[in-house]
């Protein structure tokens, strides 16, 4: 076995062959997972978000049961493409030499660069279809072994960033199982992999009709496009933002912290841009003091029919009021208004965030899964 790192797309690019088999062996194990795989990212999507990362440096390698000696020559790059010029011909391996490769397996590492000291790098494995095991199945020796030379790969990228002091993946995990009886779950506890944190994977239907909510006339519904809203709420707005980073369950997974300020809010807005990202929100402000907001968005090339749920925020003094239950109620008004195709906004919650757990229920969740998040410290 071997472990080769790949090359991020630019944007602008289209997708290698390597990027076409990872995408849809993720979908394959989201939809395994839930029934559907409408959690899964799209391969525009994936495309987009490796593009135009904001803050966040992200390494990708897959690893093939070749020794190397079967793969197109690579001049002086031993990496393969994830993306190609847009004018090459995707069926010519000298444009693609990942074309006739059989991939095993693929990791993620991302690490938040907003910490001058980033103390953990976050990782995602993805087994090829050929080794994901089928419902109810233990993992066979082969996909352990890949397993294995994933992690350990992940290792030697952590080590490259001597603050890192812990590894953090998320798997996802159908309604009627648990980390101890989900085969990739349940290896990554033998490897020391402790649970972090469990999150309900949901949805919430969006109605036919949705309307704003009904305020007190105390109040204001400000409903914004991409991610700066009108500029007397911007700076309240960062304050709340600014709060969620503490405010946001997060069990015992690592906390990485978003400094919150126009400039990154400009970077966002661009970045969506670029990606072709249809992004919206909605805030609740009592003069120009923002006490509740919540935001959506609808990735590129994403199912017509989905959205996904961002953050959503009531500020500690505004809270016992109803703007919990009100903001989300606007957020699905402001998703039939500039989203009509959209049926359903997807979301996580975590199991220890009683209150907007409580919300979702009132607005008909339907939970599908799990997603469990672990944790491995490093020595």
């Amino acid at each position: 076995m071997q472990i080769l790192p790949m090359t991020l797309p630019r944007r602008g690019e289209q997708p290698a062959a390597l990027a076409h088999s990872l995408v849809m062996a993720d979908a394959l194990a989201t939809a395994q997972a839930f029934g559907s795989d409408d959690h899964a990212a799209s391969l525009p999507q994936t495309m987009a978000n490796w593009a135009n990362a904001v803050r966040s440096e992200s390494t990708v390698a897959v690893a093939i049961d070749e020794d190397g000696s079967d793969l197109p020559a690579l001049g002086e790059s031993v990496a393969l493409p994830l993306g190609l010029p847009a004018d090459a011909d995707p069926d010519d391996t000298s444009h693609d030499p990942g074309l006739l490769v059989l991939p095993l397996g693929w990791v993620e590492t991302i690490l938040h660069t907003d910490d001058a000291l980033p103390e953990q790098l976050d990782v995602k494995f993805t087994l090829s279809e050929r080794l994901l095991p089928l419902p109810g199945e233990p993992l066979a020796a082969a996909a352990e072994e890949v397993l294995a030379a994933l992690l350990a790969h992940a290792r030697t990228v952590a080590a490259a960033q001597p603050s890192v002091r812990s590894l953090e993946t998320w798997v996802d995990i159908g309604a009627d199982s648990s980390p101890h009886n989900h085969p990739v779950a349940e290896w990554l506890l033998r490897q020391g992999f402790t649970v972090g944190l469990e999150e309900l994977v949901a949805h919430v239907p969006v109605p036919q009709g949705a309307a704003d909510p009904t305020l007190e006339e105390r109040y204001t519904l400000h409903r914004f496009r991409n991610a700066i809203p009108a500029e007397r709420y911007v700076d309240s707005l960062l304050e709340l933002y600014q709060l969620s980073e503490d405010e946001v369950p997060h069990g015992d997974m690592t906390v990485y912290r978003t400094t919150w300020n126009r400039e990154l809010l400009d970077t966002i807005q661009q970045a969506n841009i670029a990606a072709g990202r249809t992004n919206g929100g909605v805030l609740i402000a009592e003069g120009d003091r923002v006490l509740a907001a919540s935001v959506f968005g609808q990735p590129q090339g994403s199912r017509p029919h989905i959205a996904s749920q961002g953050v959503t925020i009531v500020h500690p003094d505004a809270r016992g009021r109803g703007l919990g239950l009100a903001i989300k109620q606007a957020a699905l008004a402001a998703v039939a208004e500039m989203l009509p195709g959209v049926t359903k906004v997807m979301t996580q919650n975590a199991g220890i965030n009683d209150a907007m757990l409580h919300v979702n229920q009132r607005l008909g969740m339907v939970v599908e899964g799990h997603s469990t998040g672990f944790r491995l410290a490093l020595d």
